[in-house]
């Protein structure tokens, strides 16, 4: 059992491995002393309602920490902090499956850490295990799970806020295209009522620039291999929710969604191949050996190096979450065997299937200069400024919208068997 708290103290306490249809009664996990810095934080942790969540066997538990108590004393009323240290879990059984866990306190079993004669507390912390046999299915075991009241109550709907904002979000994305709108209408008819026949030629709105967009860029590689890695994560992200919302993805299935992602994302490596080759030859690209190489390694090479670097620090502070060395060898290979080819095999088809490609309108050689602008119109400030309102709009409501559709909800799926971890 864990009780983590933000800004405060984290007691772990490890229980004892237990086989299924064997009861325990009292069994003392260990003795933890607290001082008066940790009865403090436990006692805002009780104050501020804050409960603890357990995962077994891929299903939730909740329960609070502690409660108070107001006492009647002499001249007044005292509130004391009583900290749960026995905890009842039972399950029930269908063979060797879990069907349904529960954990309650026992109110017979609390601990005061009020604190107010300054000196540390010795907790024992114990546990009692219940079982009983059912003969529900393991495939319907979650149906109770699917609204969960313990979390349910204390979800708090902004229902108001969130209408709020999404209003708020439509009327500036309404200004927008109006104003957008307006602008290119009004150069559109300034150029249809220019009189080609009189030799004026005015350079002037959308002119200005016609001559600068289609030139082809200083690093057409990079910017083909970004665009090709873009469409292939683009792709990998359309084809993971799709599959989480046809319900392939288990709720609890702690590997699935990753090994789905590293499946997918050597299957669609034929798509960045693809789009990287057709832009490097449309902009006039001929070294495009190199252009697939780069495709290949830009998001794979960096995240290779960071997510190594990261499992060597796991590996040397012995965490359980590093990964095992066979691991990183099997992905390596994923990469090395399927990635890379079916990317060179989409580069070699996107090369074949496309022509250079001319541009609509002349293009000028040299770029235009642009003028000096005021600090208030230059490209950092506009990029945080543009963004500021719809971010204030939805960030702070997105957390409720979450809880409130999905957030104390399981759905009804069968396992997915992890592909390669």
């Amino acid at each position: 059992m864990g009780y983590v708290f933000r800004d405060a103290v984290v007691l772990i306490i490890f229980v004892p491995l237990f086989s299924i249809a064997e009861p325990r009664n009292k069994v003392v996990i260990c003795h933890h002393k607290l001082d008066m810095d940790q009865q403090k934080k436990f006692r805002r942790a009780i104050d501020e309602d804050y409960y603890f969540e357990m995962v077994v066997d891929e299903l939730p538990m909740f329960g609070f920490i502690g409660e108070t108590e107001v006492l009647q004393e002499p001249n007044k009323n005292v509130t004391h902090h009583l900290l749960f240290t026995h905890f009842d879990f039972s399950f029930s059984y269908n063979g060797d499956r879990i069907i349904e866990a529960n954990v309650s306190t026992d109110s017979r079993f609390r601990r005061d850490i009020s604190g107010y004669d300054g000196t540390p507390v010795d907790v024992a912390f114990t546990y009692s295990v219940s079982w009983e046999e059912t003969d529900e299915a393991h495939a319907h075991r979650v149906e109770k799970f699917s609204m969960t009241a313990f979390r349910q109550k204390h979800i708090q709907i902004h229902w108001l806020s969130i209408i709020n904002s999404f209003a708020l979000v439509l009327l500036l994305t309404g200004f927008l295209a109006i104003i957008l709108m307006r602008i290119l209408h009004s150069d559109i008819n300034q150029f249809a009522d220019d009189d080609p026949e009189s030799g004026l030629d005015d350079e002037s709105g959308w002119k200005q620039i016609s001559g600068d967009v289609f030139r082809i860029p200083e690093h057409p590689m990079l910017l083909s291999a970004l665009l090709g890695m873009g469409s292939q994560l683009l792709s990998l992200v359309l084809c993971l929710l799709s599959m989480a919302a046809i319900g392939v993805f288990y709720p609890y299935s702690r590997g699935a969604m990753h090994s789905a992602f590293i499946a997918l994302f050597a299957m669609t490596a034929v798509i960045a191949g693809f789009v990287s080759s057709r832009t490097y030859k449309m902009l006039g690209g001929d070294v495009w050996v190199w252009n697939i190489v780069l495709t290949g390694s830009l998001f794979a090479g960096p995240l290779f190096v960071v997510a190594f670097f990261c499992n060597m620090v796991a590996v040397s502070n012995e965490s359980s979450q590093a990964l095992p060395f066979v691991t990183i060898v099997k992905v390596f290979l994923l990469w090395a065997l399927v990635s890379l080819p079916l990317t060179i095999v989409g580069g070699i088809a996107g090369r074949r299937l496309t022509d250079k490609w001319e541009p609509p309108c002349r293009q000028t050689k040299i770029p235009r200069e642009i003028p000096d602008m005021p600090w208030y119109r230059q490209g950092p400030l506009q990029l945080c400024v543009a963004g500021f309102l719809p971010f204030s709009a939805i960030y702070i409501e997105l957390h409720y919208i979450f809880a409130s559709v999905w957030g104390y909800k399981l759905c009804e799926t069968q396992p997915l068997s992890p592909i390669l971890i």
